[in-house]
């Protein structure tokens, strides 16, 4: 679908992509230095997440966790080059349902994610509202880091 060819969105054509799967995006490792700066622009400075030996030492991770709200606002990053309903137009998010932090996720490990298209609404004057199931994946693990439900309208 390329929704700037015509002055509206065919809400028609984008409830029949329901259900579809766009594969995750690369796979991103998270290193400390990362987690570091998202600590200090948060203010979320705990040490399970900044202090690197005592998280080796006292956590029952034995490493560094990252953030959950950094995974979260790295899911742009993960799912890739994005969905093909929304190329071509200008999309912003909405909120956010749904949202479960499944497994942590360790400094040094690579995650990335998959969307799910799983609603479409009608938005205002020729816009839409999506809803999109998002998992974030951990490499090398059986359980996701993340599952969150992104909401976003997008307009042609």
């Amino acid at each position: 679908m390329t929704p700037t060819d015509s002055a509206k969105l065919d809400l028609n054509e984008l409830k029949g992509m329901i259900g579809t799967t766009v594969p995750p995006g690369p796979w991103v490792e998270i290193q400390q230095p990362m987690i570091d700066l998202f600590a200090e622009l948060t203010g979320d400075r705990q040490w399970i997440h900044i202090d690197v030996e005592r998280a080796r030492r006292e956590s029952p991770f034995g490493a560094p966790v990252v953030h959950g709200l950094f995974i979260l606002a790295l899911i742009p990053a993960l799912t890739g080059d994005g969905a093909p309903w929304i190329k071509g137009s200008v999309g912003i998010n909405y909120g956010a349902d749904r949202v479960r932090f499944i497994s942590p996720v360790l400094a040094g490990q690579r995650v990335r994610a998959e969307q799910t298209l799983k609603s479409v609404e009608p938005y205002g004057d020729g816009g839409a509202k999506l809803t999109m199931a998002v998992v974030v994946e951990i490499e090398g693990n059986d359980r996701p880091a993340c599952s969150v439900e992104m909401i976003g309208l997008i307009f042609p």
